[in-house]
């Protein structure tokens, strides 16, 4: 849905005001109007409201169009996630504004008009992701997310979604991945830890106008595993690039030097990836089950099964 905007009217999105765009627009000479388009969210990609804004303004040398996108978060802050990623020299899309709105928050970034990932994206990213690990000194405040439930109660859901799967696919082998999960946390727990994004996936990932490679989507960035994106995206990475997986985690285990990070060696390296994978991807299960099962995400279930088909391969590297 679209419409026409006149300056100073009511009908921007989430009860933002012509001011709190100002940080974004050019220098005028005339009347700014607006186009506002709503977008709807899939429900695993976060489900915040947002919108694209595109702004009309009239300049001293013709009318300048400028692109926004607006979001709004009623749970977890994204601002400071967004200013602790630019600072410490992550690729983030521009922030202009930050307000509350009722007890939510609304942000105004620029718009990305690319989403996603392709072939020569793979190095940015790795470097990105590299950027964003070597962070180590993150802010108490951006801990992750609180666990929904307590362990014994998410380890009952997560029998319960892997029994699941068992009896929709005879012959997986899910239900064995229980003890061999409950066996790898206490280590998965105690591994070293960095700044992650936390809910990494190819669509978290975009091109600026200027071509420049960034991540957004910030609300679960905080202090997790230090491989814990990289276990999440290094699958998609190489079957976009045509490389195998041990090149570019030695990739990126050289982009982690060349910024001061002393990874460990490479076979440590690997183990700890393996752990991250394993631990890491499980525990999305349960919430990937709930939401492949209703039948109307189909990009949920293709990530369950992508999840599961990795999460197959590692435990039986595990266990071997």
């Amino acid at each position: 849905m679209s419409r026409a905007v006149a300056a100073g009217s009511a009908s921007l999105p989430f009860g933002l005001a012509w001011a709190d765009l100002a940080p974004a627009l050019p220098g005028t000479s005339g009347p700014v109007t607006a186009e506002v388009i709503h977008r709807p969210q899939g429900r695993h990609h976060g489900g915040h409201p947002s919108a694209s804004v595109r702004v009309r303004c009239p300049t001293a040398s013709g009318v300048a169009e400028v692109r926004l996108f607006v979001k709004q978060n009623a749970d977890r802050p994204e601002a400071p996630r967004y200013r602790l990623l630019a600072e410490a020299g992550v690729p983030v899309p521009r922030l202009h504004a930050a307000v509350d709105r009722g007890g939510a928050e609304v942000l105004v970034l620029d718009e990305l008009p690319v989403v996603g990932l392709e072939r020569d994206d793979v190095d940015p990213a790795l470097g990105l992701l590299a950027r964003l690990a070597s962070r180590q000194d993150a802010p108490a405040e951006l801990a992750p997310p609180p666990a929904g439930s307590d362990q014994a109660t998410f380890e009952v859901s997560l029998a319960a979604a892997l029994a699941r799967i068992d009896r929709e696919q005879p012959g997986s082998g899910t239900t064995r991945w229980l003890a061999t999960y409950r066996r790898l946390l206490p280590e998965y727990r105690a591994l070293p830890t960095a700044l992650s994004h936390g809910e990494l996936a190819a669509h978290q990932f975009g091109r600026t106008d200027q071509g420049r490679l960034v991540v957004f989507d910030l609300a679960t960035v905080g202090r997790r595993p230090r491989f814990f994106d990289l276990a999440a995206i290094i699958g998609v990475l190489a079957d976009l690039a045509g490389r195998s997986e041990q090149t570019l985690l030695d990739d990126y285990l050289g982009r982690l030097h060349r910024l001061g990070v002393d990874p460990g060696t490479t076979p440590q390296a690997e183990a700890e990836l393996r752990v991250t994978r394993f631990v890491g991807v499980l525990e999305t299960v349960p919430w990937l089950v709930s939401l492949a099962a209703d039948g109307d995400d189909p990009e949920s279930s293709q990530l369950l099964d992508r999840h599961l088909r990795t999460t197959a391969a590692v435990h039986a590297e595990i266990v071997r």
